[in-house]
């Protein structure tokens, strides 16, 4: 019986260790609000101002939820980054914290201009921001997440404001006129 205890004891442990050290996979400092400043800084001032940011994961060359078998809640054993969506005037950039150099670096960066599309998916509960490139079709999807949970609302925002910076683009010719 005390043996029992004991290794309960040693489990719960082990979970708090495993838990706290999931902790130390830092998002850098703009994971709380005073650091923001290090997360607009690190995008280029001619991408204009930062408008949004987002807490996100980064599927690359994925569509949405494409394989439906492997689909759980989060994100579902597939390649992913996680790091933040920042949405500029003129393009939609993702940083990671890049922790050797204690700063936030540029994973991607897609001008709107060369955007083709914006897709809001669902699966469940679960949303996922899609977008395609004008020259490749390639997609980028985005999961945008509040703490442990998908935050819908933000996807949705995310979604429209992307699909107005497409359409504005789609208004005017190459020499910028409407």
């Amino acid at each position: 019986m005390i043996f029992r205890a004991t290794r309960r004891s040693f489990n719960v442990v082990i979970l708090i260790a495993v838990i706290a050290l999931g902790g130390c996979a830092s998002l850098g400092p703009a994971a709380d609000s005073s650091g923001v400043a290090a997360l607009t800084n690190a995008v280029d001032h001619a991408e204009g101002t930062v408008r949004q940011h987002f807490h996100a994961f980064w599927f690359p060359n994925e569509a949405g939820y494409t394989d439906m078998n492997k689909a759980t809640i989060g994100s579902g054993g597939k390649e992913f980054t996680e790091g933040f969506l920042v949405l500029a005037d003129k393009s939609l950039i993702f940083l990671v914290w890049d922790r050797l150099i204690k700063e936030y670096s540029v994973l991607i960066r897609i001008p709107y201009d060369r955007l083709s599309s914006v897709r809001l998916t669902r699966f469940g509960r679960s949303r996922r921001v899609t977008v395609r490139e004008l020259d490749t079709l390639r997609p980028n999807t985005f999961e945008i997440v509040s703490g442990l949970l998908v935050d819908q609302k933000a996807s949705a925002q995310v979604a429209a404001f992307i699909n107005a910076k497409i359409q504005s683009n789609n208004t005017h010719d190459s020499r910028g006129k409407p």
